[in-house]
Parts: C-alpha cells; sequence; structure tokens
C-alpha cells in the first residue's frame, strides 16, 4: 500500500465520485477553453492543413458512399477517423466537427491521466494529481498558441492525426500497468487489467507501429528493471502484453496487405543521419525564440526536474509502481530522438514524447502538492469557474465552426456546376477536398503528374479523367504533359487558388 493511502483516509465513495465528476466537469471547462484559444492562431493546422484532414477525407468519402479502397500510410488513424465520423453525425460540419474532435482529444488525454494517477482507493488524491498535469497540458498547449508550426509540441494534441491515439493509449497502458503491479503487491489479483492491456496494445500497434517506440520498449525496459530488482517478474502481465503485441502485428500484416503502401525507404534513410541531426538541433535551437518561448522551456525544465525526483523517490521507496511511470515517461522520448536520427527522420511530432509524457507523470507529484481536503466550497468555485471558462469560450468556437472560406467555396461551385475532375499537388487538393460534399472530383498527383495514392481513397481515380489542374502558392514546379502547358489552358481565379481548365481534353495520367 503507497504511502499517501496510510496517511489519509479514504473518501466514501459517494464523496469519491462527487470528486470524479467535478474533476470531468473541470476538464471539460479547460478543454473547450484550450480548443478555442488555439482555434484562432492554429486555424491553417486545425482546419486547412493536409495532414489534419485525413480523418474528415474519410468520413466525408463514408458519407458520400463510395467504395471504401484506401492508400494509407503506415499509420492508419482507425480511432481517430472513427471518432470524428461519429461525431460527424451530430451535424457541425467540417469545421465543426474538427472542433469537437479537438475538444474530445483533450478530454480522452484527461482520461488517460486519470487512470496512469491511480485507483482513488489506493491513492486519494488521484483525480487532482491527473486535474493538475492536464491542466498543465492545457497550458504549455496554450502558450504554444502564437508560435511557428514548428512550436508544437503539447497542442498537436487537439489535431486528429498527429498520433494523438497512440499517445493516449501509452498512458493509458503504462497507467494500467501500474495499477496492475500496485494491486499484485497489495495481495489482490487484478485478473482483468492484462486482458485489457493486451487489446490496447494490439489496437495500438494495428493502427502505429510507432506505438512499439513510444509505449513497450521504455516500458518493457522498466518493468524489467525495476521488478527485476526483487525477482518478482510479473510473468502474466508480460505474457498478456507480448500476446496483445504479436496479435497487432499479425492483424496489420494481413489488413496492411490490402492498404497500408509500400514506404520503407521514406522512414528509413540511414544515409540522412547528419540531416536529422541538424534538424532537430536547429529546432531546439529556435526554442527560446518562440512567442512564449523561453517561459515554455522554463516549464518543461521544471517538469522533467519534478519528474525525476519523483522517480528517484519512488525507486528509493520501492514504490515500483511509480517508478515504472516515471522510467517510462524519462525514457520514451530520448528513445524517439535516438532512433529518429539513426533513422534520418526530421518529424517533430514523433517526439512529443519528449513533453507529453513528462507531463502526464507529474500525477506522481501534483496530488500531493494539493491540501488534505478541500472544502466543498472552494471545489464548487473551481467547477464553476472552469465550466464557465468553457461557457464563455463556445461563442467564439460556434464562429470558428461557421466560417467559410469564400476560396474554397469558389473552387467547390467551379467543380459543381463543371462536372469535372482535376488534379493537384498533395498540399493543395486535400484542404479544398475536405470540404467538397462529394471529395472524389480531386486527385492527388506528384509534380511528374503521377497519381500519388498517399491516405486518400483509390476509388477517386480508378475510373476518373482529369480536365484541370488545381494550384495554390503551395504547388510545385509542374512538369506538364506535352501539350497541356498552363498557357493553353483557362486560368480561373478563386482567390488563392487558380484552376487551369483544359476544358474536354483529358489530362494523361500515370498511376
Amino acid at each position: 500500500m503507497t504511502a499517501d493511502a496510510h496517511e489519509t483516509r479514504p473518501a466514501s465513495a459517494a464523496r469519491r465520485r462527487g470528486g470524479e465528476l467535478a474533476a470531468w466537469l473541470i476538464a471539460a471547462g479547460l478543454a473547450t477553453a484550450t480548443t478555442a484559444w488555439l482555434a484562432t492562431p492554429r486555424a491553417d493546422m486545425m482546419f486547412l492543413d493536409a495532414d489534419s484532414l485525413a480523418t474528415a477525407l474519410i468520413s466525408s468519402s463514408l458519407h458520400a458512399g463510395h467504395v471504401q479502397h484506401w492508400a494509407m500510410s503506415p499509420v492508419l488513424f482507425l480511432p481517430e477517423a472513427a471518432l470524428f465520423h461519429l461525431l460527424s453525425f451530430l451535424g457541425a460540419g467540417v469545421r465543426g466537427t474538427l472542433i469537437l474532435s479537438a475538444i474530445a482529444n483533450l478530454l480522452l488525454m484527461y482520461g488517460a491521466i486519470r487512470v496512469l494517477a491511480g485507483s482513488s482507493q489506493r491513492h486519494p488524491h488521484a483525480a487532482r494529481g491527473a486535474l493538475a498535469a492536464f491542466t498543465v497540458l492545457c497550458a504549455l498547449a496554450a502558450l504554444e498558441g502564437p508560435g511557428s508550426r514548428f512550436f508544437m509540441w503539447a497542442s498537436l494534441n487537439v489535431l486528429t492525426t498527429y498520433y494523438v491515439a497512440t499517445i493516449v493509449a501509452t498512458i493509458m497502458v503504462v497507467g494500467l500497468v501500474r495499477r496492475y503491479v500496485e494491486e499484485v503487491r497489495a495481495g489482490a489479483d487484478p485478473r482483468g487489467i492484462p486482458p485489457l492491456i493486451a487489446a490496447i496494445t494490439l489496437l495500438s500497434l494495428l493502427t502505429n507501429p510507432i506505438f512499439a517506440g513510444w509505449c513497450l520498449a521504455p516500458l518493457g525496459i522498466m518493468i524489467l528493471v525495476v521488478c527485476g530488482r526483487e525477482r518478482r517478474l510479473p510473468w502474466r502481465l508480460l505474457i498478456w502484453i507480448g500476446a496483445g503485441a504479436a496479435s497487432g502485428l499479425v492483424v496489420r500484416a494481413v489488413v496492411s496487405h490490402w492498404f497500408v503502401m509500400a514506404v520503407g525507404q521514406d522512414y528509413v534513410r540511414v544515409d540522412q543521419v547528419a540531416g536529422a541531426t541538424a534538424f532537430y538541433a536547429r529546432a531546439a535551437a529556435a526554442l527560446p525564440r518562440e512567442p512564449f518561448g523561453l517561459l515554455w522551456i522554463a516549464v518543461v525544465v521544471t517538469i522533467g526536474a519534478a519528474v525525476v525526483a519523483a522517480g528517484v523517490s519512488a525507486w528509493r521507496r520501492r514504490d515500483a509502481g511509480g517508478a515504472i511511470v516515471a522510467g517510462t515517461a524519462l525514457l520514451s522520448g530520448p528513445l524517439m530522438l535516438a532512433v529518429a536520427i539513426a533513422t534520418g527522420s526530421e518529424a517533430l511530432r514523433y517526439l512529443q514524447p519528449l513533453v507529453v509524457f513528462p507531463i502526464a507523470a507529474l500525477v506522481l507529484v501534483a496530488g500531493r502538492a494539493w491540501p488534505a481536503s478541500l472544502p466543498r466550497a472552494a471545489v464548487a468555485g473551481m467547477v464553476a469557474a472552469c465550466v464557465g471558462l468553457g461557457i464563455v469560450a463556445t461563442p467564439s468556437l460556434v464562429r470558428a465552426a461557421q466560417v467559410t472560406d469564400a476560396d474554397i467555396a469558389c473552387v467547390g461551385a467551379w467543380i459543381d456546376e463543371s462536372g469535372q475532375s482535376g488534379v493537384g499537388d498533395f498540399w493543395t487538393v486535400r484542404p479544398v477536398k475536405a470540404y467538397l460534399a462529394d471529395p472524389s472530383p480531386l486527385i492527388q498527383i506528384t509534380d511528374d503528374f503521377i497519381v500519388w495514392p498517399w491516405v486518400m481513397n483509390r476509388s477517386d481515380y480508378l475510373d476518373a479523367e482529369a480536365t484541370f489542374v488545381l494550384l495554390d502558392e503551395k504547388s510545385p514546379e509542374f512538369r506538364y504533359p506535352p501539350g497541356f502547358e498552363p498557357e493553353t489552358a483557362e486560368a480561373i481565379s478563386c482567390g488563392r487558388y487558380t484552376i487551369l481548365d483544359y476544358g474536354e481534353r483529358v489530362i494523361p495520367l500515370e498511376s
């Protein structure tokens, strides 16, 4: 039994339930306010980023009744797409559903952190600790709001396609392992926890293989180190985790035959190690120059120091659960940084564990920092303040959801009127495609007019005859087929977009 379980009498079941409900209400208010704060400075990332709109494209294709024949990256976005599609039935439109998804993502983060904080029976202040850690997450995300595209470590959690499901799954699995270890050491037999961990592991590896690096590798190391110290390895737990991992890889191997592109050369580039090292060095050097960058660094360093101290304390007290939580949180990020450099990958989204997981691990210290008990009036005041904050933020979210991008609407109206299909670069067509009732008329191509089936429905182009090219400032210098030079087309302006209309002439494409 943990120290704080000895020091504080367990609250009544009714009081615990009330405390949990209050924490969820506060988290909902914070999630809504954080999303509202980010919706303006991060509007391009939230509503127009080609990567961020993958789930919207999947949902719109399903709503349009198309044959689903997707070509995906190694990340399948199964949980994220399922959540987005479910929320889309609320009728909020694409922008509104993206906002709802952002709030849901943050609430899922709170739920995972709450699991990590432990059971209220053994940790009476678990809900407070989870809420404190979640508040820090929201605060850091808010600090990142005015920054550049490369200053999005905590705020990526509001986006549907930047691995939020994998982050949530990792925190939940580590939290469930903590609970299992603590229950076993207390003489209980938590038989339901290992199968649940195995199921989460299976789904997570199926949808995103980075789960192995973010969660399984560092967690496995910490289980062996912490539990092996006392020669009491949780073999049943390890077997279930191994079974879940093996099953996930097997299922992935089966389904990937149909819709995962062969992209090994795009993800493992050992000849780019020097370039990747320089990329991450530049990203780190740029942090102080970001708005609120110095404050952000100070907060992150403080969080890291607090988690290190908590981990050392847990190790000394032989608190296996706490030591596993702290060690996994501190090991995952550096491990992924090493892997990213070794594979020549230049993507900051892979390194979210450097910031997000130590924030979650604050549950080890945050709950103890609160008073042993809070007056009901104080709790009610906190709930009222945070719920009120969410309510005040809601009108700005409604306005953001109702914004109509005139340029996209112009392109969509022209496509609807002409009935034609067209092509364009990945970064150009997807922000338009996501807002069309029927997304199929726009096809992604490379700069030499080869169809690029990257996170898109193959049925969009199998029988399509493209007769126009969509351009914007992000478009590359296309190598047009002979006879299809831009000057041979009619140029139609739609604000930041230009449509090169070739009339009845069909553009030759390779696939």
